[in-house]
């Protein structure tokens, strides 16, 4: 009995913000595994039997990433067919489009619609529920999936069931009603999968869903179609797509028709629709605490923290989420996972880039410059007033003059001073750069280079660098001692040290740094110039993005203008100097087998504190 698996891919990347975003939503998340949830759900699909051929539903923006996902996944002989939603319109839409799609190529098929972004550990169980599903399907019944509940969950809806029989869909209870329903032993979890032949699922959109049948049928009349040896596309216009409702396949269709069965079945299934049940799959410690990346836990208890790129420190907390990613993070009180959407929406609202893509985003450390946009830049523009909701969006500017955005976290008491001179808001809160807050009291919050998100926390220093972030109780600063006696035990390169480094001649600020190369920031200040020096060991590419260079490559000598770049090669002997009057800002991408300061040869050495064999690079 022949199968099409349609994988429905995409969502708004809020409630597992800052890892997920709007164009990386979800299913693109990497697991413990190394795979992404997009990619377990295509090999889930492939290894179900007497399937050949797969379908996407997706939105345009994401079609580049999921061939990617999938190159390396999908086993040899598959066609992956790709229908691709010019705007995301929930699940009704997604449906009936493959539905429509896989009768003009198939006629009547059997289709197992699938999500991209929840997790099933038992693949066996999965097989024997999908087997019994395509039995039932044969009838003139719909098919889904309800998964035998374990505990009494108030982020899924229920179904109450019969042997196969759907009494009725309950949408998430309170979680007194939820044990009751677990209790009872009739009701089950409504996974949102489902299976159904071509003409039994396109009947019943026509009774049930007619106005939207007919417009997803309308949009793919003007759709483009493109196919090539093992794989086809279908482009579906903007204009007519745009006006369908955005509505779930559950209040279109299988909460409206008589003609549905349920599955049911147990699959170590999670639909990873918060930071909780992301969490849960990392083993705890002996005090309750889950982590991922690199992490200091001092007197902290039940605390999950992930770290993507940098050192986090957590001390005298309990019962927190934080987030770490490059351009932004989460602290958040883990019993209130809802608490996130709000961050998102207010940030949305505002059209904060972390919102929509990753991307690592380095501001000013030293002063501000040219280079950087800030978001207080656009805030004349939208009229509203932040402090107006439960949600406060911060986008203060931070000056030369706010001396504690420079302070190393290992002085948070000192840190707590300074900001103690700011004006709290009516929360009692005292913060420093790009922060949002949601329902936090009596915290002091630093931002230095990234976005800060805060949720139902209170008393709480948070205190964010290039290179480390610390969250602690703000009423124990004696826990910071501790702490870097751990740190230099551990020999931890971010202690004392800071990513930017100063210099009399400017400063340097390390943006990324790998096993072969280095990208640095440079801030050369008006007529500073760097000694006459050559690398043995690497070359180095200079792009300049602010101001004017003047340099000298071996028997060259040249000026180099915004968005123009040069080469100096291993052994090149070179000076850097700013004729100009103003700063030149500049990216330094170095490349070799060894990177490390002492890498230099001096020609005409700086006197002073420049002197060798403290050099800059």
């Amino acid at each position: 009995m022949s199968l099409i698996p349609v994988i429905l891919s995409g969502g708004a990347g809020k409630r597992l913000w800052p890892l997920s975003r709007a164009r990386f939503p979800k299913p693109f998340i990497e697991l413990d595994s190394g795979e992404n949830l997009l990619q377990q759900a295509l090999a889930r699909a492939q290894a179900l039997p007497a399937v050949h051929e797969i379908i996407t539903v997706t939105r345009q923006d994401l079609y580049s990433q999921t061939v990617e996902a999938y190159a390396g996944t999908a086993r040899t002989g598959l066609t992956l067919g790709y229908i691709l939603e010019p705007v995301a319109r929930n699940t009704a839409a997604a449906v009936a489009a493959a539905a429509l799609a896989c009768q003009q190529r198939h006629g009547d098929a059997t289709l197992l619609f699938l999500t991209a972004d929840h997790v099933i550990d038992d693949s066996g169980a999965f097989r024997h529920a999908v087997a019994q599903a395509q039995v039932l399907a044969q009838g003139p019944d719909l098919v889904t999936f309800g998964i035998q509940p374990d505990r009494a969950e108030v982020s899924y809806g229920y179904i109450e069931a019969d042997g196969h029989e759907v009494l009725r869909f309950v949408e998430k209870p309170d979680r007194e009603t939820a044990q009751r329903y677990v209790d009872s032993g009739h009701f089950l979890w409504n996974s949102g999968m489902l299976c159904a032949r071509t003409s039994t699922l396109l009947a019943q959109l026509a009774e049930h869903a007619p106005e939207l049948l007919e417009q997803v049928r309308l949009s793919l009349a003007s759709s483009t179609q493109a196919s090539h040896p093992g794989t086809y596309r279908m482009k579906i216009g903007r204009d007519s797509y745009e006006a369908i409702a955005p509505i779930s396949i559950d209040y279109a269709l299988l909460e409206k028709t008589k003609r549905i069965a349920v599955v049911s079945c147990q699959l170590g299934w999670s639909d990873v629709g918060n930071w909780n049940t992301l969490a849960q799959r990392q083993a705890a410690d002996a005090e309750g605490n889950r982590t991922q990346g690199e992490t200091l836990l001092h007197s902290t208890q039940d605390c999950y923290v992930r770290a993507d790129d940098r050192l986090v420190v957590a001390a005298g907390v309990r019962g927190l989420t934080i987030v770490d990613t490059p351009d932004a993070v989460l602290v958040m009180d883990t019993d209130r996972p809802g608490l996130v959407e709000h961050i998102v929406s207010t940030a949305q609202a505002r059209g904060h880039r972390s919102c929509f893509q990753h991307g690592v985003i380095y501001r000013p450390t030293e002063a501000d410059t040219p280079l950087e946009t800030d978001l207080a830049q656009h805030a004349e523009h939208d009229g509203d007033n932040p402090a107006s909701s439960s949600y406060v969006l911060y986008k203060k500017a931070v000056t030369g003059s706010e001396i504690a955005r420079d302070l190393d976290w290992a002085d948070v008491e000192v840190w707590n001073a300074l900001a103690g001179q700011q004006i709290a808001d009516a929360e009692g809160n005292r913060v420093q750069g790009d922060v949002i807050l949601n329902q936090v009291r009596e915290c002091t919050i630093h931002s230095s280079d990234r976005l800060v998100a805060a949720a139902g926390v209170h008393r709480l220093a948070i205190v964010d660098t290039p290179d480390a972030l610390l969250v602690m109780d703000a009423r124990r600063v004696e826990l910071i001692h501790p702490v870097l006696v751990l740190l230099r035990a551990r020999g931890h390169e971010d202690h004392p040290a800071h990513r930017t480094v100063y210099r009399t001649w400017g400063t340097y600020t390390v943006l990324e740094t790998g096993s072969n190369f280095k990208i640095k920031r440079l801030r050369v200040k008006p007529g500073a110039s760097l000694s006459l020096q050559m690398h043995q060991h690497r070359s180095e590419h200079w792009v300049v993005l602010d101001g004017t260079a003047k340099v000298v490559n071996g028997d060259q000598e040249m000026l180099i203008e915004k968005n123009q770049s040069t080469y100096i090669p291993a052994g090149s002997l070179h000076r850097l100097s700013n004729p100009g009057m103003r700063d030149l800002i500049m990216i330094e991408v170095q490349s070799g087998p060894y990177l490390e300061e002492d890498d230099i040869v001096r020609f005409d050495p700086p006197a002073g504190p420049e002197a060798p064999p403290q050099a800059y690079s």
